[in-house]
This record gives C-alpha cells, structure tokens and sequence, in this order.
C-alpha cells in the first residue's frame, strides 16, 4: 500500500527543494583576459577572485575564500554567488607578465544569461596596478529583457582606454604600430579621443606623431597627432561619428611616427619619455 504523504508537508517539503536551489544559485561569469592586457599593456597570466564572508543577493551564506580559474589562451569562466545589493565584495586580481597586479572589484548581479567582466564593474570603476596607476575601465549595466527578446549589450556604444608608453615603442625604424585592439565583424567606431600625459623624446628625435587606424590604413580612424609637444588641459584630438574601414573583423592600431631617428634599437627603446591615453568608443551593428 502506497502512504500518502499529507498535502501540507508536500507542500513544505516543496518549499525546502526550493530554497535550496534558490540557496545554490549562481551567475556565471565568461570572458577573455585579453581585454585587460590591452589596457594596461601586459599579457595577463593568471586571475583570483577573492572575497570575504557574506550573504548573497540570493539569501545564501557565502564563506570567505577565493578561485582561480584557469586560463585557455586568455579566456575564463567562473559561476559566483550574487553579491549586487549586498555587503559582500569581489576581487579581482590579474597577474601579469611583467610582475605586475591588477586589481578592480566586482558586483555580481543575479542572471541567468552568461556576464561579461563590463557587466560587474560601476561606471567610472578604476583598475588599479600594485605600484599605484589607475585604468578607467569599461562598465555596462546589465540590460534587462522582456519576453522572448534579448538584448545585446555590445550593440551599445562603449569607451575603451588604451595606454602606450614610450618603453613599449622599440622598432628599428622611425615608425611602429601598436595594436589596441581587434574590432570585431561589424563593428562601428563611433569616437576616438587621443591625449598624452608625458610628452615623447630621445635623442635626436625633433617630432613624433601617433595616428589611428588599420595596419593598410594608419589614419583611417584618427590623424597624425602631435605627441612631441607639451601635454595639457586642452592638448588633445577629440572626434565622433559612426563609420569603419571594413565590415571585417581588423586590429585597430596606434601608429607612432618620428622625426629625426628610430623609435629604437628592435630590443630597446631610443626614446626617454613620452605616454598616450587612447579612448575608443565602439559598437558592433546588430
């Protein structure tokens, strides 16, 4: 004979299936490093997520430790505990080729669609290196859906910075590129905004230029601009508009020119001074 179980504590033991998947639930997070190396300059080689005891956005009681995910050719996936709302505080520390750290926090918001690293940072949040330099970092709010539509946040327009010092310019040659980033199929560069802090110098050198474009087309996205003068308030180039060289995936690059002798030595840098903050706002056409 079959016991039945009285309706009530069907419905309580219902209830306790629930919270314990409510409980266990998780965001997950998928990315590629390679965006912060791009930043800051360096090949990133490890990330650490750490965080200290909290209650998660979900009701769960999350204990202090941290993860480090593993790195396949700079991409990563972690699932964590919702902390958006909360007192909780994730870390997150990228190591870097060249001995240095960068750290930035995280806010994890509940969702059931895969986040990228943009969705879990604050606008204006800053990555910050262990000797004291700061990044201002793309943020983007998650976006909300509705019915059986979705909506892709790469369709809206959003601000990457690029910093090149003089140390990284070692070409043979009184030009280099340097390649920001890739633009991917169908993207749109809707800005560029190009200011140095330091003014470049060497040896020699009586001019030196930096330009935005393709590697076929170095000023198809910005003009040669003057890097050999004295930085200030107003000392930038600064332009929008909607347009691409291609509807092709392509590296978006700095071209660096000098007047007077090589950038370098092909090892070793000419130059003794010099850095450039390169801001990129971008979308892709959906």
């Amino acid at each position: 004979m079959n016991k039945r179980i009285p309706q009530p504590a069907k419905v309580l033991a219902l209830a306790a299936v629930c919270a314990a998947l409510l409980l266990a639930s998780q965001s997950s997070i998928q990315d590629n490093v390679s965006s912060i190396g791009a930043t800051v300059g360096d090949s990133i080689t490890g990330i650490t997520v750490a965080y200290w005891s909290f209650t998660g956005a979900d009701g769960a009681s999350v204990t202090a430790g941290s993860v480090s995910p593993t790195l396949s050719n700079g991409a990563f996936s972690v699932s964590l505990t919702p902390n958006a709302g909360t007192s909780g505080v994730y870390t997150a520390t990228y190591t870097g080729n060249s001995g240095h750290t960068y750290t930035e926090t995280w806010s994890v918001p509940v969702s059931s669609s895969t986040l990228k690293m943009s969705q879990l940072r604050s606008p204006g949040a800053l990555l910050k290196r262990n000797d004291g330099t700061t990044y201002l970092m793309p943020a983007v709010t998650p976006a909300a859906s509705s019915g059986s539509g979705t909506i892709n946040s790469t369709a809206v327009p959003q601000w990457h910075k690029y910093t090149v010092a003089y140390t990284g310019l070692t070409a043979a040659a009184t030009t280099q590129q340097v390649t920001l980033f890739t633009l991917p199929a169908n993207g749109d560069i809707e800005g560029i905004r190009i200011k140095h802090s330091a003014a470049f110098a060497g040896p020699s050198i009586t001019a030196m230029t930096v330009s935005i474009g393709s590697s076929a087309n170095a000023t198809g996205y910005a003009p040669a601009f003057n890097v050999f003068q004295a930085p200030s308030a107003s000392t930038m180039y600064s332009d929008g508009g909607s347009f691409a060289l291609t509807s092709a995936a392509h590296d978006v690059v700095a071209q660096f020119a000098a007047t007077g002798a090589n950038l370098g030595t092909g090892t070793a840098t000419n130059l003794t001074a010099g850095s450039v903050d390169i801001w990129a706002l971008w979308s892709l056409v959906q």
